[in-house]
């Protein structure tokens, strides 16, 4: 089961994803933008820990000037977690159920039969 490729700057604030980056990255982001991330665990040896990366681009100004110049920055954020601990359930919350999605189309298709 794999994760959603995709948070909101909202979401990567409340999960603390966005701690070590600095402000200037994402200032002008809105809490509703989405941002393009790439999720995957690495494997950790304490059994009630787990431990995952954020790999994402934010998109921002660097020209300090009135004409603005966009350019992107790659980051990688490593966070290690405890398995019953809020964060946890974020993970748990923004998970991919593809077999859900499969079940609930072959429903509709029997219905429209």
């Amino acid at each position: 089961m794999g994760y959603t490729n995709c948070l909101t700057i909202g979401q990567m604030k409340e999960m603390d994803i966005l701690d070590e980056v600095p402000y200037k990255f994402f200032k002008n982001c809105d809490d509703e933008d989405d941002i393009e991330v790439n999720i995957y665990h690495i494997d950790n040896d304490k059994p009630t820990y787990g431990t995952v990366v954020f790999e994402y681009e934010l998109k921002y100004d660097c020209s300090g000037g009135s004409m603005p110049l966009y350019t992107t920055k790659k980051f990688k954020t490593k966070i290690t977690y405890n398995t019953s601990s809020l964060f946890a359930l974020f993970l748990c919350n923004i998970q991919e159920d593809t077999d859900d999605e499969d079940e609930s189309d072959d429903t509709t298709d029997d219905e429209s039969e």
